[in-house]
């Protein structure tokens, strides 16, 4: 543990198309090799093609498909009495988001869309009973182990 003060906290400044904090972090996580421009016109696109495809608005939907994927419970491993117990503990916010957003990345990239724009906008139509929701709950899940007591 650092003995040094505590790093603080960068605030997010909102994205110049829609002023969202949210959209803002989903590019710095999006972008590579300091490519930004290209990070934002691929997420702008993926948002205003997954608005002309349902009818509604586009950042409603991408707001919607992070909400879906954000986890509300995490298994931290705790040490008691010479065994360890995997202990479900509440997540941050933060991380809550964080997670939410790398979920959603990866997953886009797994597909096998030519096109990467067309794989992270139909991720972000995610709805709860979808494959990227099952995969981000999955991880997230309680895994309990039955006491076994030796002789």
């Amino acid at each position: 543990m650092s003995r040094r003060k505590k790093a603080h906290k960068r605030e997010f400044v909102q994205d110049p198309k829609y002023k969202s904090v949210l959209i803002t972090q989903f590019i710095n996580n999006l972008l590579r090799k300091g490519k930004k421009r290209q990070a934002e016109s691929m997420v702008y696109d993926a948002i205003e093609m997954a608005g002309t495809r349902t009818s509604q608005d586009g950042l409603t939907i991408f707001k919607k498909a992070v909400d879906n994927v954000k986890p509300t419970v995490e298994v931290k491993s705790r040490r008691v009495g010479g065994a360890n117990y995997q202990v479900p503990v509440e997540v941050p916010s933060d991380r809550r988001t964080s997670l939410a957003i790398r979920w959603l990345i990866t997953y886009a990239k797994e597909r096998t869309e030519k096109a990467w724009r067309t794989s992270l906008q139909m991720n972000s139509s995610v709805h709860p009973r979808t494959k990227a929701a099952r995969c981000a709950r999955r991880s997230t899940r309680t895994r309990w182990r039955k006491r076994t007591r030796h002789s």
